[in-house]
């Protein structure tokens, strides 16, 4: 998946996000029970879920991902109450009910199709406790307002193009990686053409590679339809990590979801 293997090992030097961490740590900070946090990729949330404190489970369909985190939670000291799993978003069931299910950061925008994601939304919903909640994270280039796209990282600022080009560099240890993209906004998705070369000297076995992504135009009706038939009531639909409420110019659905 979108290279995700030969990423793993850099991932959280590469995905190195946190403005979205007040919002998540406001959310779960003083409650009790089970957090599920998927996709978790190599561990972007671990800070988040060493500052609130309860038990969590974190998963991702990506084995070299699940490594990646694993080594991340035991380093941070986090083991014994941190799980690392392998499963699918469209299909994984918790062993006990969430008191709370993080799908953070367009984590359902990589599946395929609408359809995958209305499952994936079914599942999550399925997972949950009675007053258990939904947060899922969704990126909205096609219809924001130029003055929004900050919101989004900078291969899906699409102002007045429907393509970008760019490169950013990755300080993963001691090596430097120069990670080129060329990202195209499509009627259904965003496709996106990265390249990860060494910037200066490699280390160890490293060799340059491209890898393809894609982001999946969610259509906001359908994922709310969908809340609804699986009796999840929507508390709060922002447009940014500020809290500023969502409208169809947002770059950002983000949405907080309970199962009352």
């Amino acid at each position: 998946m979108s290279g995700y293997q030969e990423r793993a090992s850099f991932y959280r030097s590469e995905f190195t996000v946190r403005d979205d961490f007040p919002l998540l740590l406001g959310l779960l900070t003083g409650g009790e029970g089970l957090v599920v946090d998927i996709p978790s990729g190599a561990g972007r949330l671990l800070p988040v879920h060493r500052a609130h404190g309860r038990g969590v489970i974190m998963v991702d369909i990506e084995p070299a991902m699940v490594e990646q985190c694993r080594i991340a939670s035991v380093s941070s000291g986090l083991a014994e109450r941190v799980r690392v799993v392998r499963g699918d978003i469209t299909t994984w069931r918790t062993p006990v009910p969430a008191a709370c299910v993080v799908v953070a950061r367009g984590g359902l925008q990589m599946l395929s199709s609408q359809e995958a994601v209305a499952q994936a939304v079914t599942v999550s919903s399925a997972n949950l406790a009675r007053g258990g909640i939904l947060y899922f994270d969704i990126a909205m280039p096609w219809t924001m307002t130029p003055a929004a796209a900050h919101h989004l990282a900078p291969f899906l600022r699409f102002t007045g193009t429907m393509r970008r080009e760019g490169s950013t560099c990755i300080q993963a240890g001691d090596m430097r990686i120069r990670r080129r993209y060329t990202s195209t906004l499509l009627p259904n998705r965003v496709a996106v053409h990265f390249r990860y070369e060494a910037d200066g000297a490699a280390t160890g076995d490293w060799r340059d590679f491209e890898t393809d992504a894609s982001w999946c135009r969610i259509d906001v009706a359908s994922v709310l339809a969908t809340l609804s038939n699986n009796r999840l009531t929507v508390i709060s639909m922002l447009g940014d990590y500020a809290g500023t409420p969502y409208t169809t110019g947002s770059a950002r659905l983000i949405c907080i979801a309970a199962a009352l």
